[in-house]
């Protein structure tokens, strides 16, 4: 198949001003203003500076540095919404009239994102959001404690930029007992102790325990300290994610129709612990690839890894990219990569019943990218559209789990000590 290697030398910092569902070449859209730790040191960021950045590299500008590290997700909610011929306004029933109708013709118009759940159910419109809020999202970055770790376990918080009214907003959460605080001239409004469940209120989440309505953004944390940093980066107090090269690296690789993605360490991946971990659930899926001819041999050591979903020239595709901090690291990687995406098979009973990803995604291309102290390896794999009775088509399945399991480093580590 095809192959490039291309070289990137290193060029100015990129400097930005200024988130389960479907599909596109999105623009980003204007927004209507509303009244642990790093995996790199910071550097230059060698990438060259977009005309208008694209919605990933917005969010990332908007999220604190010190956020590097936790399993992050992302999702481009107006992009997606242009994508799919959205051209209604930003209401609940204006859009809620669209989904309707894309449910008629067998689709979804959020398919393929990554949605925040604790801001549906019902707790965004408790809040004064609009009912189903991500319908009034256009972007959004967020972290929040998954399936098999407890409300007291990780730091979360949403940074969501979209519409609402701030002082409807503002007066619910004083309805709810929030108390009104400031952080250098910043309001925000608090409820509880740091990291302590509201399990007493309907909202029920310690995500919401701060939360500041700060123009067009709607930011919540479960800590002071997670919500301050939020404030203070999107007050350009700080360094963001965009100061940090292999976020800014990969955000550069992956596109700017990136609609939705999730950045992920190998350490994150390795952790049976993580929120975003599916090791511990599927042990059984690597069996097969420990020895044989299908043996997946490890992966030279990789920083920092981002998979996602996007659209490009109309067609719908997957994208991973591993960024190293080694020169060499990603052509050495790019046949085993290739290979275990070729043997890789799903086999939950009564759910995915011994399926090939490559039914439902290929072919998988992979490109190098090399600079001077670091190397990216890029795969793309457009979606096969005509196997929609696939259930690998399950909303962020094919992009969020599949590559979880694809990434493990080095399946000998799971062998324990007996081998």
């Amino acid at each position: 198949m095809p192959r490039v290697i291309l070289l990137i030398v290193p060029l100015a910092l990129l400097v930005l001003a200024s988130a389960c569902g479907n599909s596109g070449n999105p623009t980003p859209a204007a927004t209507i203003s509303s009244e642990q730790n790093s995996t790199a040191t910071p550097s230059p960021t060698p990438t060259q500076t977009p005309s208008t950045p694209s919605a990933l590299q917005r969010a990332l500008a908007s999220t604190p540095a010190s956020f590097a590290g936790l399993p992050l997700e992302f999702s481009d909610f107006a992009g997606t919404r242009t994508f799919r011929g959205y051209q209604g306004d930003s209401s609940h029933e204006s859009l809620g009239e669209f989904m309707i109708e894309q449910a008629r013709e067998g689709s979804s118009l959020y398919w393929g994102l990554a949605i925040p759940d604790r801001l549906r159910s019902g707790v965004g419109e408790q809040i004064g959001l609009p009912q189903t809020p991500y319908l009034a999202f256009d972007l959004g970055m967020w972290y929040y404690t998954g399936f098999g770790s407890g409300p007291y376990s990780n730091p979360t918080f949403f940074n969501i930029e979209g519409r609402y009214q701030e002082t409807q907003v503002g007066s619910k959460l004083q309805e709810f007992g929030y108390e009104k605080l400031d952080h250098q001239n910043i309001f925000y409004y608090a409820l509880h102790d740091d990291n302590e469940p509201a399990l007493d209120y309907p909202l029920r989440t310690h995500t919401l325990n701060r939360i500041s309505l700060l123009d067009d953004r709607f930011l919540a944390a479960a800590a002071t300290d997670l919500l301050v940093s939020l404030i203070d980066v999107n007050q350009g107090k700080s360094d963001s994610l965009m100061d940090r090269k292999p976020y800014a690296l990969l955000a550069g690789a992956a596109g700017e129709e990136l609609l939705s993605g999730a950045f992920r360490s190998s350490s994150v991946i390795k952790d049976p612990g993580s929120p975003s971990n599916f090791v511990s659930l599927s042990f059984h899926i690597y069996e097969k690839y420990m020895e044989g001819p299908d043996k997946w041999e490890a992966l030279s050591p990789y920083d920092l890894a981002l998979s996602g979903y996007r659209v490009r020239d109309g067609i719908e595709e997957i994208v991973i990219a591993l960024y190293y901090l080694d020169a060499a690291a990603a052509p050495k990687d790019r046949d085993n990569l290739e290979h275990r995406w070729n043997t890789l098979r799903v086999d939950f009973p009564r759910i995915y019943e011994d399926l090939s990803v490559t039914e439902a995604c290929a072919p998988f291309v992979t490109e190098v990218k090399e600079g001077q102290d670091y190397s990216m390896l890029v795969a793309t794999c457009p979606l096969k559209r005509g196997h929609l009775d696939n259930r690998l088509f399950d909303n962020t399945f094919l992009w969020k789990a599949v590559p979880h399991w694809l990434l493990y480093p080095d399946l000998d580590e799971l062998k324990g000590p007996q081998g």
